[in-house]
């Protein structure tokens, strides 16, 4: 089964965040990390909910070019968006994180 990374960089000052779905080509860039967390849980939701998914998605979380943070493969979104809350919690406005923490945890789990 194949497995796609999603690279999150979290920028230094004055930079943008940056984010790629392992395709190739440009990464996309946002102003804030809620927003990047919009965009990438829009993605998630709709490549893992299809009937017919066949591939599976990892998190990672670079800081230059050291990776910092990194998810295990899964199919499983809910197990994917949580890492993701996890790994940019101190990043996200806290109301925000806990909401999102919360939504993801218990469906989340992993067997």
């Amino acid at each position: 089964m194949k497995t796609r990374k999603i690279t999150i960089k979290i920028p230094k000052e004055k930079e943008k965040w940056m984010f790629s779905f392992g395709r190739g080509g440009s990464p996309k860039k946002r102003n804030a990390a809620s927003f990047v967390y919009n965009a990438i849980e829009k993605h998630i939701l709709s490549v893992l909910l299809r009937t017919n998914a066949k591939e599976k998605l990892a998190i990672v979380i670079k800081v230059g070019n050291d990776v910092v943070n990194e998810s295990c493969a899964s199919q499983n979104p809910y197990y994917l968006l949580f890492c993701l809350a996890c790994f940019l919690e101190d990043h996200l406005d806290k109301t925000f994180s806990a909401g999102k923490i919360k939504e993801y945890k218990e469906r989340g789990q992993e067997p």
